[in-house]
């Protein structure tokens, strides 16, 4: 089994971190007040791959959106049962990969807490690959430890550059599983819509064990309806 965790998983106490469009928007509205991006230079302000779009168009940068968002906090997120028991399902071998969208390092406070640093290997970037150890932990955007020229973020990284880069590396790990879990994404992320893909298409026939958890309904999920789930476990 494999599990990708985003936003939604550092909500809850005590990483009690917001969700990534009201950091977005809190940005936007920074950025819009001190003269770096124009009033209507982005057309949605909760979206930060669109405001970071909209920042590196003005400066040649995305620093300025990067900057401007809690860089401090995500460094030391602490890690909430969520976290916890994700790497605890590691360290029993249930889960064999975990890969975070996030740039908050609560996960890897887990693996403090957990006293599990000797067996699961964190990977916050390509640089980090030579670490990996017989379980992992893969930032696959980039951790909040990392140059803010670094974070995977702008449209053009998230849809586009991917496909020849070491995100395609990273979500294969999970192609190998059948079972996968998604939990506390909200936004379709398409290398991960396209691993989906190329796992119903390994195991055509059988039963379909691609699973999404978070509050709410199927319906009101843009990532359920990209890949086609017909309910939120």
């Amino acid at each position: 089994m494999s599990v990708v965790v985003g936003a939604g998983t550092s909500m809850e106490p005590p990483t009690s971190l917001d969700s990534s469009d009201a950091y977005s928007r809190t940005a936007h509205d920074q950025l819009v007040a001190q003269g770096v991006i124009r009033t209507g230079d982005c057309a949605r302000p909760d979206d930060l791959s669109q405001v970071a779009d909209a920042v590196f168009d003005a400066t040649g940068s995305q620093l300025d959106l990067v900057n401007r968002l809690p860089r401090d906090r995500f460094k030391t997120a602490r890690a909430n049962r969520g976290h916890l028991v994700l790497i605890a399902f590691l360290l029993e071998d249930a889960v064999k990969t975990a890969i975070t969208l996030n740039y908050d390092t609560a996960v890897i406070s887990a693996v403090t807490e957990l006293d599990a640093g000797d067996r699961i290997g964190i990977i916050e970037g390509p640089e980090d690959v030579g670490d990996q150890k017989a379980f992992n932990v893969f930032f696959l955007h980039r951790s909040a430890h990392r140059s803010g020229n670094e974070w995977i973020i702008r449209s053009v990284d998230l849809e586009e550059s991917w496909k020849d880069g070491w995100e395609s590396i990273v979500t294969a790990q999970i192609g190998a599983s059948p079972c996968v879990l998604f939990a506390g994404l909200g936004t379709p992320v398409p290398v991960l819509i396209d691993t989906v893909k190329k796992i119903r298409d390994a195991y055509h026939g059988q039963r379909d064990r691609i699973y999404l958890a978070g509050p709410g309904q199927a319906q009101d999920s843009d990532f359920a309806a990209a890949l086609n789930l017909d309910d939120v476990k």
